[in-house]
């Protein structure tokens, strides 16, 4: 899905003239009327297909299963997002930020400039949407807030505005916005965190929100 949506928003760049230049650079303008051209749905779909990956699936009748539902969500979000287009300003863009005498690598999937000139930084989900943002998935975000904060290719063309996690098979928005305390804290636990791992030191953190998301509470003597 993501692959989908990157390539048919670079389509949107395209049909608009718009240009970004590198994955490590915006463009330098966004339109978002509803006179913005788009490809029509069938190239979508196209798009789709040329992305699909046959591999991993536990049987025929779930791969089929998953494309089918697969084209159910990007239908819909097709039909959602008819008349008011938006021209990202930047498309799988990679960053790279220093934290304390660290060095920190990302990706986001997408950046548009809003109505008020300020920039809206996307991020695609699946799965269940959720009510408010919260733990890593809030932390990825806050990330990103941060990079573009920095980064002097986005200070050019506008600040962070809006943070949104896009649940893609629900059609559902969650937005916030992260707070200076917030990034402040952030950047205290990464530094920690990165601390600890140059140290060697990996002795268990057990709590309750850690090891219900966990991937090794299962098989760990630690777990609470």
């Amino acid at each position: 899905m993501h692959s989908t949506l990157q390539e048919f928003y670079r389509r949107i760049q395209e049909l608009n003239k718009v240009q970004q230049v590198s994955l490590f650079g915006p463009v330098l303008s966004t339109v978002t009327t509803n006179k913005t051209k788009a490809p029509p749905i069938e190239e979508l779909f196209s798009i789709y297909d040329s992305t699909w990956i046959d591999d991993w699936y536990l049987s025929k009748n779930q791969r089929e299963e998953y494309y089918i539902e697969g084209k159910k969500i990007l239908k819909i979000f097709y039909e959602s997002q008819k008349n008011n287009w938006s021209v990202p300003i930047n498309l799988e863009g990679w960053f790279k930020i220093k934290i304390g005498d660290y060095l920190l690598n990302g990706r986001i999937d997408r950046i548009d400039q809003i109505a008020d000139g300020r920039l809206e930084i996307i991020d695609y989900k699946t799965g269940k949407a959720k009510e408010k943002v919260t733990g890593d998935d809030k932390d990825q975000l806050l990330i990103y807030q941060i990079a573009v904060e920095q980064l002097p290719e986005y200070k050019q063309v506008g600040i962070p505005g809006k943070l949104t996690y896009y649940y893609l098979n629900e059609n559902k928005q969650v937005s916030f916005f992260g707070t200076e305390e917030e990034k402040r804290e952030l950047l205290n636990k990464l530094l920690l965190i990165i601390d600890r791992i140059h140290s060697g030191d990996f002795l268990p953190t057990p709590a309750q929100f850690i090891c219900d998301h966990c991937d090794f509470k299962d098989i760990c003597n630690y777990r609470n």
